[in-house]
């Protein structure tokens, strides 16, 4: 009975029908391979779902609930494009912003946040550059987040001593204004069982040496629920969970770039993703 009252509570009067890309059954183990991709084994299906606009909702999203939450936000970058500007001005916004929005003792980002684009010039600079994510997943499993939480922890040369809660967060905000031509679904965590979720190995993520790293693709299950944000603006930043060490099961916010059926002559979409880890002592 739940799960029909979060349906009545939460759906917005807008939604869109689209077309959600999924691991295909069957498949215990996925793999992304930029070194050697003939070694890819990432076999997809689409589902027909309808994506529930939480612009107007009259109870909002939350990271505690759903798994993410929208913030306004001018940043005081004037060129994300600048590598300068993102480590010494965007990085630290992004992490103010997660240190508001869940109440952490210490946020810490990771260096290099991630530029998203299928068509555009990303131009010259050493962040990461990559296409949107066209098949639904989560970043990290319980076995990669120490690697993530180390690369943060360096960046702010410092050190976290015994046992506390960690989080990871990312910090997702368009770099264009609206329409997005591809706009960011997220699939309402409580509405994933982990059972739907397949392991999986990404080997030379973009921007890095041979580094592998364990995440998850997602399979298709008719009790998800996806959600977006229309019209996202660059003074707005979107904030959703990609993992909890204090969570038993499934801990993070599933995500996925769509085809908005009703701006397909937008401009590409060009995103930016910084990733925060959050520290509860």
């Amino acid at each position: 009975m739940w799960f029909h009252r979060i349906w009545r509570t939460h759906t917005s009067p807008r939604q869109s029908h689209a077309t959600i890309r999924y691991v295909a059954e069957g498949i215990s183990r996925v793999r992304a391979d930029r070194i050697e991709p003939e070694r890819r084994n990432m076999p997809f299906v689409d589902r027909e779902a309808i994506v529930h606009d939480m612009r107007d909702a009259e109870d909002p999203p939350s990271l505690v609930r759903e798994g993410f939450t929208l913030v306004r936000h001018q940043s005081c970058v004037t060129n994300f494009m600048d590598a300068t500007q993102i480590e010494e001005i965007y990085l630290p916004e992004a992490e103010r912003l997660v240190k508001q929005a869940t109440g952490a003792t210490r946020v810490f980002a990771l260096p290099r946040p991630i530029l998203r684009s299928l068509q555009h010039q990303l131009g010259d600079t050493d962040m990461i550059k990559d296409g949107v994510g066209t098949i639904a997943h989560l970043d990290l499993t319980a076995n990669s987040v120490d690697a993530c939480i180390a690369a943060a922890l360096a960046r702010a040369n410092v050190a976290v001593a015994g046992p506390v809660r960690a989080q990871l967060f990312t910090v997702w905000r368009s770099l264009r204004p609206p329409p997005q031509d591809r706009p960011l679904a997220l699939c309402d965590m409580r509405t994933v069982a982990i059972e739907d979720l397949v392991p999986g190995d990404a080997v030379g993520n973009p921007g890095g040496p041979e580094l592998e790293l364990e995440y998850y693709m997602l399979k298709a299950n008719n009790s998800h629920r996806w959600c977006y944000y229309s019209g996202m603006a660059p003074d707005e930043a979107l904030i959703f969970r990609q993992f909890d060490s204090m969570t038993q099961g499934v801990s993070g916010c599933p995500h996925v770039s769509f085809i908005d059926r009703k701006n397909t002559d937008a401009l590409p979409r060009l995103s930016i993703e910084a990733r925060v880890c959050a520290f509860y002592d």
